[in-house]
């Protein structure tokens, strides 16, 4: 094999990184430590069946605090009604928010999954929230319908009545605080800055206090006023204009077999919601990997379902809960939170991509593998910035090199060059030898 499709091949720069005879370019590089055995990770796979935390939220006080927690939550919006010249839109305010009938769930993750200070060890491969349709309003003689809608509608397209498509989708968010409160409580840990299941309320006594907890999309923007704008808790002028938030995940609903609904059919009692968060937008990554620091994840679920008295005829859905202190709902299956986290080994400093304590050559070829997916260019200038920390890493003499240096750093030179095009050349005609 010529030195040109050697060089090629991702078996041989593996080899060169192990083999005691190969390693001179990589000792060159830093790679003192070849063949050493690489820090562990470990992953962790955390399912929730009963998660701790299951509340329904609507704008009055039977459903604040102890009042919400029951077996069903609906989700539907308010911000409609049938005007003598068509249909108005109206703006939603902290006190009656245009996702008006919402629920929240939140899983204790503090004794399975550890609390670390540094979240970017979080890897989170994958995570899934479900919960199971009751569908009580569903009646077709009555002329109420719950169409399947797998697809986030433009507020403005509802707002201006050309969506196209039927239903509206149940959307996914994440959950941010204020008013006193800055996460979930679990346990007999009574901070004031935790928010509990019993006893704390979304919105506490006075006519123009906020809601303490809500909905936050990929973008950290407050949701509960998308459709049409009004309060919100994220913007310094505390009003938000029209937008189109990026939910974590659109509910995908799957019948009894386990197929998915077709996009416009009804939903039935017993369907299953799967929300898959969207693991490719980076708010939901750095979501959840500052949740699980605190010790929990949380989820807002909503939709934008219209109700009888505002606009159309279609029902609007409604869910099981297992948020009963009298043991598991005795109808149907609650929410259920499954998560797939790696923690990753603790890094000596930026650079060391393999995690093994010392930033050295192996780092190099794992950022140009990476380059583009999980590593970025802006990745190298940290790697040379460290290089050489920890240890098993070369330390760079300052002084001027010897010769044989000067060789052997012309050909980790000369190797780099033809790593840095093989993609090129693997695909074209090999040069002549």
């Amino acid at each position: 094999m010529g030195l040109w499709k050697l060089l090629a091949t991702d078996d041989y720069r593996d080899e060169m990184l192990r083999s005691p005879t190969q390693c001179l370019v990589a000792i060159v590089l830093g790679a003192l430590a070849c063949g050493a055995a690489p820090v562990m990770s470990q992953t962790i796979s955390y399912v929730n069946d009963y998660p701790e935390f299951q509340m329904y939220f609507y704008p009055t006080s039977s459903s604040n605090g102890p009042g919400s927690v029951r077996d069903r939550a609906p989700t539907f919006g308010g911000y409609s009604s049938s005007g003598t010249t068509g249909t108005e839109f109206y703006e939603g305010t902290s006190r009656d928010p245009s996702r008006r009938g919402s629920f929240f769930i939140a899983g204790d993750t503090s004794a399975d999954i550890p609390l670390l200070q540094d979240v970017a060890r979080y890897q989170i491969n994958s995570a899934k929230i479900r919960v199971t349709m009751m569908a009580t309003q569903v009646a077709p003689d009555f002329g109420f319908f719950l169409p399947y809608d797998n697809t986030l509608d433009a507020s403005s397209a509802i707002t201006s009545e050309t969506d196209a498509d039927p239903g509206y989708p149940l959307e996914m968010y994440g959950v941010d605080f204020q008013a006193g409160k800055e996460q979930f409580g679990f346990g007999p840990d009574e901070a004031a800055a935790k928010y509990f299941r019993l006893g704390d309320q979304r919105w506490t006594s006075g006519p123009e206090d906020p809601y303490r907890m809500f909905g936050i999309d990929a973008n950290g923007r407050d949701v509960e006023n998308s459709i049409v704008g009004g309060y919100s808790a994220t913007e310094a002028s505390g009003h938000t204009s029209q937008f189109t938030p990026e939910p974590f995940a659109i509910g995908r609903a799957y019948d009894a077999f386990g197929d998915e609904l077709t996009p416009g059919a009804d939903y039935t009692t017993g369907d299953e919601i799967e929300f898959e968060l969207n693991l490719a937008l980076p708010g939901v990554v750095q979501y959840l990997q500052q949740s699980l620091a605190k010790g929990h994840v949380g989820f807002a679920v909503s939709s934008l379902h219209p109700t009888t008295g505002q606009t159309g005829n279609q029902a609007y859905p409604d869910f099981y809960l297992d948020a009963l202190d009298v043991g598991p709902n005795p109808d149907g299956a609650g929410p259920s939170i499954e998560l797939d986290v790696t923690i990753l080994p603790e890094s000596s400093g930026d650079g060391d991509f393999d995690f093994d304590n010392d930033v050295d050559g192996a780092d190099f070829l794992i950022w140009q593998r990476e380059l583009g997916s999980s590593l970025q260019a802006s990745d190298l200038q940290a790697w040379k910035a460290n290089f050489g920390n920890g240890a098993g890493s070369l330390t760079v003499a300052q002084s001027v090199p010897e010769p044989s240096t000067i060789l052997l750093s012309a050909a980790a030179t000369a190797f780099l060059y033809h790593l840095t095009r093989r993609r090129v050349i693997a695909v074209g005609a090999p040069p002549h030898e």
